[in-house]
């Protein structure tokens, strides 16, 4: 996480406080699919998985903390600004291994999967990557 925690002290009163720090990302941006560039916001990651996974039974916590683990990669790797398509493949990335629904649902929205054609074939391949994590097992 990008967050340090510090103890301090007051001078006047000497009374003890806990400050938070975040590091500033003012200079990195996101560039969108129209070719506008924003400023990375992980508020905006944590959101389109929250309402991708409405109903299901994922903590916020572990939402919040697939979000501060894009957004470490991204600072790690990026040397320009990154795609929401790249940062949509990081989200897949994650969601794949958590919840299948979640997933299917994050996908459909940002490849806008609104063919029920579209939506079986993905089916498909989950079903098929269940069954080859089951055979993988039974070895």
């Amino acid at each position: 996480m990008l967050v340090s925690r510090r103890r301090r002290e007051c001078v006047k009163c000497s009374r003890r406080f806990t400050t938070y720090e975040r590091a500033d990302l003012s200079n990195f941006y996101v560039k969108k699919k129209s070719n506008n560039r924003e400023l990375f916001d992980k508020t905006k990651i944590r959101e389109s998985i929250r309402k991708a996974a409405k109903g299901r039974d994922i903590p916020l916590s572990k939402i919040s903390e697939i979000a501060d683990k894009i957004e470490i990669e991204i600072l790690d790797k990026a040397k320009d600004d990154v795609t929401t398509r790249y940062i949509a493949r990081l989200v897949m990335r994650e969601l794949n291994t958590l919840d299948d629904v979640t997933f299917v649902r994050y996908a459909s929205h940002q490849y806008f999967i609104d063919d029920t054609k579209e939506c079986e074939l993905v089916k498909r391949k989950i079903e098929q990557k269940r069954k080859e994590d089951m055979l993988e097992i039974l070895d």
